[in-house]
């Protein structure tokens, strides 16, 4: 099977040095949108453990975080031959704190209220219903994720203003 073939791993001093050419990517996106040295931006882009929930047997744990583009969430998958996805902000309709949708109603008990997040997506897409682990936890995730898409849908219209005047 010659199409599969292994990803070569970056050595420490490169990896050292990627990881810091990201941080500055993040800092100048954050910039841009008027969060820079923000909290809430700091703490989606270190990322962070939810709980993704389909049905009330399954669930499954999922790293996820916000790439330096402050556009994409990534999350890491344990498949083997699927990429790490992700999404972008721009499909997402809404980010909900709470059990606001029908599946965490249905799957989810009363006493995990304060620990749910759904992010709602434009069009069909199905709802990404998650738990976090702490009420501030879930808190962090909703009210940095609005900042974020806030700052984009503003900067994204300044530039149309600016482009199409």
């Amino acid at each position: 099977m010659s199409c599969i073939r292994k990803l070569r791993k970056r050595t420490k001093s490169q990896e050292f040095v990627y990881q810091e050419q990201c941080k500055i990517v993040a800092h100048e996106n954050g910039k841009r949108i008027g969060l820079e040295g923000d909290p809430d931006l700091q703490f989606l882009l270190n990322g962070g453990d939810l709980i993704k929930v389909k049905s009330r047997s399954w669930r499954k744990t999922r790293y996820f975080r916000l790439n330096e583009d402050l556009k994409t969430m990534w999350q890491e998958t344990s498949k083997t031959f699927k990429s790490n996805s992700g999404f972008s902000l721009e499909d997402v309709d809404s980010v909900r704190y709470g059990r606001q949708t029908d599946g965490l109603r249905k799957y989810t008990d009363s006493s995990v209220e304060d620990r749910c997040l759904s992010f709602i997506f434009k069009g069909r897409r199905k709802n990404l219903d998650l738990i976090a682990s702490s009420k501030e936890e879930a808190k962090k995730w909703v009210s940095g994720l609005e900042k974020v898409m806030t700052g984009m849908h503003s900067l994204n219209r300044q530039q149309n203003s600016e482009q199409y005047p």
